[in-house]
C-alpha cells in the first residue's frame, strides 16, 4: 500500500495527493490481485445462466478455392524468354496455381470496342475463352455499301 499520510501540501489525516508513480504502482497491484483471483462460475451463487449462454457447437463453414483466370496484352519488349521482335505482341493468361502462358500474335492494334473484345470463364467446364479482333484499314460501312478505306487516325 502507498503511504498517503505524510505528504507535503496535504492536510493532516486527508491522505494527500498521490503522484503518478504512486498511482501506477497501486494500479499494477490491483491488476495483480485480480489476476491471482480465480472465480469458478459454476460455484458462484451470484452468476445465473440462462438460455442465452448455452453453447450449441461450432458453426459450419466451407473453404473454397476459386481460380479466376486473368488475361492481358504484353509487348515483345516486356518479355525475357525470346529476343524482342517488334512485329509481334503476346496475349498472356494467368491463373493462380498454374504457370502463366503466352501466345504470340501479330503486333496490330486490337479493337477494344464493345462486343469486339471480351472474355468468358465457364466455371463448370473450366474453360476460359478470350475473343479479340484486330483493327484493319478497311471497315464495312452499312450505309454506303461496299468496303470503304478509312484512315487509321480516325480510330485514335
Amino acid at each position: 500500500m502507498v503511504d498517503r499520510q505524510h505528504r507535503p501540501g496535504a492536510k493532516t489525516g486527508s491522505g494527500g495527493p498521490a503522484s503518478s508513480q504512486d498511482a501506477n504502482i497501486e494500479h499494477r497491484e490491483r491488476l495483480r490481485k485480480l489476476a491471482l483471483e480465480t472465480i469458478d462460475i459454476k460455484k458462484d451463487p451470484y452468476f445465473m445462466t440462462n438460455h442465452l449462454v448455452i453453447k450449441i457447437g461450432r458453426p459450419g463453414y466451407k473453404i473454397l478455392k476459386s481460380i479466376d483466370p486473368l488475361s492481358g496484352i504484353m509487348s515483345a519488349y516486356e518479355q525475357k524468354v525470346e529476343t524482342p521482335d517488334k512485329q509481334y505482341q503476346y496475349v498472356v493468361f494467368a491463373a493462380e496455381p498454374y504457370e502463366n502462358i503466352a501466345f504470340k500474335i501479330p503486333n496490330i492494334e486490337i479493337d477494344q470496342a464493345e462486343g469486339r473484345f471480351y472474355s468468358e470463364w465457364n466455371r463448370d467446364k473450366h474453360i476460359f475463352t478470350l475473343h479479340l479482333t484486330f483493327v484493319t484499314e478497311r471497315v464495312y460501312n452499312r450505309q454506303q455499301g461496299p468496303m470503304q478505306k478509312i484512315q487509321q487516325n480516325q480510330y485514335k
